[in-house]
């Protein structure tokens, strides 16, 4: 499965459940965009904050 979302762009962040954070929407780019999503996703988990994405 490829889950995308209505504007390609990916879901990262809090669901609204405790303790549970989205990494998904990828579509087709999921196997570029890993290395970044592991990155931003393992700040969060670390120290609570979701940073920006520097491009």
């Amino acid at each position: 499965m490829r889950p995308g979302t209505h504007d390609n762009a990916p879901l990262l962040g809090p669901s609204g459940a405790p303790g549970v954070l989205f990494a998904t929407g990828h579509y087709r780019h999921g196997i570029l965009l890993t290395p970044v999503t592991a990155q931003e996703i393992a700040e969060r988990t670390w120290t609570g904050l979701l940073p920006t994405l520097k491009l």
